[in-house]
């Protein structure tokens, strides 16, 4: 089977088996996006999920956010984190869930954990620097990569070729795609996000991750989802299914600052990020354990 972006776009639209963005992260995207919404309604909403409400208190209480005291309620808990952090919680939750149980070639926990940590270091970067978009680094971090679950939920046989190539050639999965499709995983995950309705910003990011120069209104965030993303992979946390180590884009330095204070800087919080991170990785584990049960 070939691939091409007309055939692509139709298959996605299409296709009964690709898991659409569940109710509760899509109506609390919708909502957080207006500007009269207030943390009580927030609550209401995630409170009517009682397995949702239960695992955001689970993180909320993790070490990685070291509250000094236990937070049982989830209003509380979003005056304490802010919209955006509650968000990425219901969204990482949501989505990890929506592709639990895919077997085949790809390993889906090793490629949570390398998007994990690629959230945690984009969001450490985007925090060092204090840019204005570090509200959606952690989100566009965890979701950089989500094309390639599209291709190898829903394409297995030509994705399981690209990473033949990717291996037998000791090249990027990236460029075994652009050889064998045309296109790579950034364009089909791009695609993914403007069906899941995120915004234009988000979406721009994913798709331009690997090259930020060619971003429009997410470059900035691009830019520290590229770092990010390279971040994790010297980190050697998961796999996106290659083994390289790209060089950070030097558009992306001088933009960016990147001296060796910031990065230093950024590695430390990263670091400190997946040591308390483990709730993370759990959720990763146990998600795709019972999945495989089920």
């Amino acid at each position: 089977m070939t691939l091409d972006v007309a055939r692509l776009e139709k298959a996605i639209a299409t296709a009964s088996d690709l898991p659409t963005l569940p109710h509760m992260a899509k109506a609390l995207n919708r909502l957080i996006r207006t500007p009269q919404t207030s943390a009580s309604q927030i609550g209401t909403m995630i409170s009517e999920d009682q397995a949702l409400t239960a695992q955001v208190l689970r993180v909320v209480n993790s070490a990685y956010y070291g509250f000094p005291r236990q937070i049982n309620n989830i209003t509380h808990s979003i005056v304490i984190l802010g919209f955006n952090k509650v968000r990425d919680i219901v969204l990482m939750s949501s989505i990890i869930d929506s592709f639990r149980g895919k077997t085949g070639e790809f390993d889906f926990v090793e490629f949570w954990k390398h998007s994990m940590a690629a959230a945690i270091a984009s969001d450490s970067l985007g925090s060092t620097l204090s840019l204005s978009c570090a509200e959606d680094s952690f989100v566009g971090g965890l979701l950089h990569d989500i094309g390639k679950l599209v291709l190898a939920t829903s394409f297995p046989k030509p994705f399981g070729e690209a990473l033949a190539l990717a291996e037998k050639n000791n090249i990027l999965l990236r460029e075994a795609e652009m050889e064998l499709f045309g296109f790579d995983h950034s364009l089909v995950g791009n695609i993914l996000a403007v069906r899941w309705g995120f915004t234009e910003t988000l979406c721009d990011a994913i798709h331009h991750h690997h090259n930020p120069s060619l971003g429009r209104r997410g470059q900035e965030l691009a830019s520290v989802i590229h770092v990010g993303d390279i971040i994790a992979r010297s980190l050697l946390v998961g796999s996106g299914g290659d083994n390289r180590i790209p060089v950070i884009d030097e558009m992306v330095r001088t933009d960016l600052g990147l001296s060796r204070e910031i990065l230093d800087r950024t590695l430390q919080k990263t670091f400190s990020g997946l040591i308390r991170g483990s709730v993370f990785f759990d959720l990763i584990r146990s998600s795709m354990q019972e999945g495989a049960e089920s």
